[in-house]
């Protein structure tokens, strides 16, 4: 197999693991022996008050999102990089601890497991990993088949969801899988967005709340993709500072859903646009928008791949619906249906996913090809 075709097979795979999450999602929130794993858990966070989520990448931030809204559940919860807990974290009492890896086998796992610390608990897709054969819960599908955590990072999240219904956070298992359906769907409006970051030198990507968890997501996966350098910030510190990098080379990726502090993160994205940085807002919140695009994706005009397949012509290249870009002081909003900032998590999720992919297609990236990086990475 040649380097194109290599390529080409590396972005199929990617765009296949990003397609079949509901499906995923499904299987890891029916799946008996995880669900035991999480009720195991649950009792001894129950009996402790309190929680570490340790991780590396994709994996850490789901443990943010999962320790915010366990929060909102009164109980003591963290979540540290798995690198800081093996040098920094060796005594803090906290237990029990929460090890969350999608390959099980990164070094930092490895000298974590090493240490055999008395009640950690695991998470993993990789039952053959030295996570999985500690007796970590293993959530199904096996390993993912794309180098970029898409499907992983999903079906984490929905696992750690699950987790939080156990503990009095008011989830709905059942809604999760139908909740990606909208994210999935066309969304014409991504394109737009694509070409509207196409050519900023930097994005910053931003939320409050489990919202901010999730930024933190979006930019090591944009990063990964695009090539290009992303930063998360949670929209608070965004005015202590960083707003002077604000202009048309800092892009702007704002995350809110309905309630809680959705208000003031659509307020600050327009105002970064109005300081003339791109800014695009995914918000679970704005019907209108959501509506409009469904209606959109109706049409013969609509774009029919849940990946985004066409790169835009332009700058700022109107979108499918054409719709023109959005003026100064205004960032340009994708749609999706309400739901507040928990049930929002993980489609929002799946629209950043797609983002991602639709924007390095936009840069001539083939998406889900690395440059420099591993699925494990074997040295600190």
């Amino acid at each position: 197999m040649d380097a194109r075709a290599r390529e080409l097979e590396t972005s199929a795979a990617l765009r296949r693991e990003i397609a079949g999450q509901a499906g995923a999602l499904e299987a890891t929130l029916r799946d008996g022996a995880l669900a035991w794993q999480m009720d195991a858990l649950a009792a001894d966070v129950r009996a402790s008050g309190e929680l570490l989520i340790v991780g590396m990448g994709a994996s850490h931030h789901a443990g943010q999102i999962a320790a915010t809204v366990l929060r909102s559940a009164g109980l003591r919860v963290w979540a540290l990089a798995a690198s800081e807990q093996l040098h920094y974290g060796a005594a803090l009492p906290v237990r029990p601890l929460l090890l969350v890896s999608r390959s099980g086998a990164s070094i930092e796992v490895a000298r974590l497991l090493q240490r055999g610390a008395t009640g950690l608990y695991g998470l993993t897709l990789d039952p053959e990993s030295p996570l999985g054969r500690a007796g970590a819960g293993i959530i199904p599908g096996g390993p993912e088949r794309a180098l970029p955590a898409t499907r992983s990072f999903t079906s984490t999240l929905a696992a750690l969801l699950l987790l939080a219904g156990k503990l009095g956070v008011a989830v709905d298992a059942r809604e999760l899988p139908p909740s990606l359906e909208p994210a999935l769907a066309p969304l014409p409006r991504l394109q737009q967005a694509a070409s509207l970051l196409r050519g900023v030198d930097a994005i910053a990507v931003t939320g409050r709340g489990p919202l901010a968890g999730l930024a933190g997501y979006a930019a090591v996966l944009l990063s990964e993709l695009t090539r290009a350098p992303c930063l998360a910030l949670e929209a608070g510190q965004f005015r202590h500072g960083p707003f002077e990098a604000a202009g048309s080379r800092l892009g702007v990726v704002a995350l809110t859903a309905a309630g809680g502090t959705g208000e003031l993160v659509r307020r600050l994205a327009d105002e970064l646009a109005g300081a003339g940085s791109p800014a695009v807002l995914i918000d679970a919140a704005d019907a209108a928008d959501a509506a409009a695009d469904a209606a959109v994706a109706a049409a013969p005009s609509g774009d029919a791949a849940p990946s985004g397949d066409a790169a835009p012509t332009g700058p700022a290249a109107p979108s499918a619906d054409g719709a023109e870009p959005p003026g100064a002081g205004a960032a340009l909003r994708v749609g999706l249906p309400r739901a507040d900032e928990v049930a929002a998590a993980l489609p929002l999720a799946v629209v950043v996913q797609r983002l991602a992919v639709a924007l390095a297609e936009a840069r001539g990236i083939p998406p889900g090809v690395p440059l420099h990086s591993s699925k494990v990475p074997r040295v600190e």
